[in-house]
């Protein structure tokens, strides 16, 4: 597996095919603008790059569009430059908790946002992020699926992440009624060639999102609303997650659908 250093589409190919970054199948795909200025990571999504920032397709269930469409309403963006990808979200949540610490533990227990990247689109060495309304963070590399014999090595943690939360409302409260919680990563590009050789240029990575969410309480089954239904209850299936391709033009420069 190559891990990219790039994220580069030529100029020629970036101003002249920005109408439709359509693939020819059923998952999604989103066309990922550069930021001319870094990114504050406060949670906040509040410089003027974000509100340019065109949002990715609405969640669905994991299950796929026959299912009921989520309850929550959640809102996810994504910019890059020459050393992060940046992932902002915002979480509808009436009752935001979150009581899980540590980094490293199984956050998708309680209500979690999660992100998973492919960057050569192989289906092997793929990376996991998972985070809490609190800011805390799983990471891990998976080998490939669990469903072919594959395992995870939690003890990678990626090497300058930057990761903030804002909330809108109180944690662990259930007593009164929240907003919901902002969430912005900074993933550094160089931390994905982690342990190998020869990084090539992927200017398309395949990628889900997944945000578990808990309607019934903690301890209860879980709904799963994510970016590309796999058509199970199986996220790890990265033959079947979306297309993002990096664009090397400025966000608010062109209009991109």
């Amino acid at each position: 597996m190559r891990i990219l250093p790039s994220l580069l589409l030529s100029g020629a190919l970036a101003l002249g095919n920005l109408a439709s970054y359509a693939q020819p199948s059923q998952q999604p795909s989103y066309a990922c603008l550069r930021t001319p200025s870094p990114i504050k990571v406060d949670g906040r999504l509040s410089e003027k790059e974000w509100d340019k920032a065109q949002p990715l397709s609405s969640l669905q269930d994991i299950r796929g569009g026959d299912y009921p469409a989520p309850t929550k309403n959640t809102t996810l963006k994504m910019l890059w430059d020459d050393e992060y990808l940046y992932v902002g979200a915002y979480l509808e949540e009436d009752d935001i908790f979150a009581t899980i610490q540590g980094r490293d533990e199984i956050i998708w227990k309680e209500n979690d946002f999660e992100i998973f990247l492919d960057p050569d689109g192989d289906g092997k060495g793929y990376f996991e992020f998972e985070f809490s309304a609190k800011g805390e963070i799983l990471d891990l590399i998976m080998s490939e699926p669990y469903s072919v014999g594959g395992n995870f090595y939690s003890h990678w943690d990626c090497p300058g992440l930057l990761i903030a939360t804002s909330i809108d409302g109180t944690v662990n409260r259930s007593s009164d009624k929240d907003k919901g919680w902002g969430l912005e990563v900074a993933i550094p590009r160089k931390a994905l060639m982690w342990g190998f050789d020869e990084p090539g240029a992927y200017p398309t990575w395949r990628m889900n999102f997944s945000r578990v969410e808990y309607l019934r309480g903690k301890g209860n089954p879980e709904e799963n609303w994510v970016w590309s239904p796999t058509g199970k209850v199986d996220i790890h299936i990265p033959s079947l997650w979306g297309w993002v391709h990096f664009v090397d033009v400025n966000v608010g420069e062109v209009t991109v659908k």
